[in-house]
């Protein structure tokens, strides 16, 4: 029976939180799920809206209202092509997609930041949220074209690169339009962009 009967035809509960596999959830919180029997594929992110005990006969069930987030390879092409490779691999998008599900579906807490604060989290398995998307349209707002502009390659910023700063029109760079493939290239000496030389 799906999840959607379920809370359709029981008693419901509403709750502040539940454990599973040894983990407290609570809402506002946010799961890896699986949707689908193979819970090594049709893996996504959901925050948790609301949690539910639903009692059907002898029956008790955990359902829970999400709302699922959008990762880059669901944007659309056609819209936002141009930008994809500045887009992190990290960055959720908050959909207005909202279902059902078992808490039986979860796989583990995910954690998700805002950008500055997950800027302050290097090394750590996480991700952020600063944009929603339509589910309909596929747009994103804020505009993704509206965003910070970095580099002489006038590309938005994101936060998967590495930069250097030009001491001098104190603009940041990608390393690879600064020619350079990493850190050592430039460490401990003045760096001077190549647009600011012919200056």
């Amino acid at each position: 029976m799906t999840p959607d009967k379920i809370f359709e035809i029981g008693t419901k509960e509403r709750l502040k939180s539940f454990k599973f596999q040894n983990q407290k959830f609570e809402e506002g919180d946010s799961a890896h799920i699986a949707v689908t029997r193979d819970r090594a594929q049709a893996h996504h992110l959901v925050k948790i809206l609301e949690i539910y005990r639903v009692t059907q006969g002898p029956e008790k069930y955990c359902i829970l209202k999400v709302q699922f987030f959008y990762q880059k390879p669901h944007l659309s092409q056609k819209l936002y092509g141009s930008f994809m490779k500045h887009i992190s691999d990290y960055e959720l998008f908050a959909s207005d997609l909202e279902q059902l599900i078992s808490a039986t579906w979860i796989l583990e807490k995910a954690m998700i930041y805002s950008l500055p604060e997950y800027n302050k989290r290097p090394g750590e398995i996480c991700f952020f949220s600063q944009s929603s998307i339509n589910k309909e349209t596929g747009v994103v707002e804020p505009a993704i074209k509206d965003r910070p502009r970095v580099c002489v390659c006038h590309a938005i910023e994101c936060p998967d690169y590495n930069y250097v700063l030009c001491d001098k029109c104190e603009k940041w760079l990608h390393y690879d339009c600064a020619g350079f493939t990493n850190s050592e290239g430039f460490q401990n000496r003045v760096f001077v962009c190549k647009i600011c030389q012919k200056l």
